[in-house]
């Protein structure tokens, strides 16, 4: 549905996450209109695991969503390099996605 590049704000010099709609969807007005809701009911969000939105547009025809980065190692580039996890660890990052996942609930957003 949408890509995710690493992306620098000139403007505060810091790294940000940039999504763009797929390119291949950007004409379908269903899937533009699910973009832009979850733009504007995401920076509604505020919680420490969830990533902050600082802005949404569209360019070239193409909605756009600028994001909070951060830096680290994702879920699944850790699991391909440990292959499994202690259990204690892994209830930690549930705990953590569950917790985001919650507050994004009860925004309404998932």
């Amino acid at each position: 549905m949408a890509v995710v590049y690493l992306a620098r704000d000139r403007e505060l010099e810091r790294p940000v996450a940039l999504k763009l709609l797929a390119e291949n969807l950007a004409g379908d007005g269903d899937f533009r209109k699910r973009f832009v809701r979850e733009a504007r009911l995401a920076a509604r969000l505020s919680h420490p695991n969830v990533v902050q939105v600082y802005d949404a547009g569209e360019d070239d025809g193409r909605p756009f969503i600028v994001m909070e980065y951060v830096p680290g190692e994702t879920l699944a580039h850790l699991l391909a390099r440990r292959r499994k996890l202690p259990p204690s660890e892994a209830a930690a990052l549930a705990r953590q996605a569950a917790l985001g996942l919650q507050h994004a609930h009860d925004a309404g957003l998932v």
